[in-house]
């Protein structure tokens, strides 16, 4: 995934592909989800960052449907999160 660093470089190599090539975004959110499961916690958050950034910056035409889809997955990850916290803290307690 190209949104793994920060670098204008992976920007200009993004903003290609986009540019060039018919993007099923369905895979791309797949596989920030993939990520999430192979232990990389924020690959959805650095993916829906990185393609908003792109949006703003750069003007690419990064579907809105994608972006939202992107920040349901980080809501939902930070609400099971929350609750793990929450069942642990009060299994703690006992």
């Amino acid at each position: 995934m190209k949104c793994a660093t920060d670098r204008l470089k992976d920007k200009d190599d993004a903003q290609q592909i986009i540019l060039n090539t018919t993007i099923n975004w369905n895979v791309i959110i797949e596989e920030a989800q993939n990520q999430v499961k192979l232990g990389r916690h924020d690959a959805i958050f650095c993916l829906g960052e990185f393609l908003e950034d792109l949006k703003k910056t750069l003007k690419e035409k990064i579907p809105d449907e994608v972006l939202e889809t992107l920040w349901k997955l980080v809501e939902r990850q930070a609400e099971e999160k929350a609750r793990k916290t929450r069942k642990t803290g009060a299994e703690n307690e006992k």
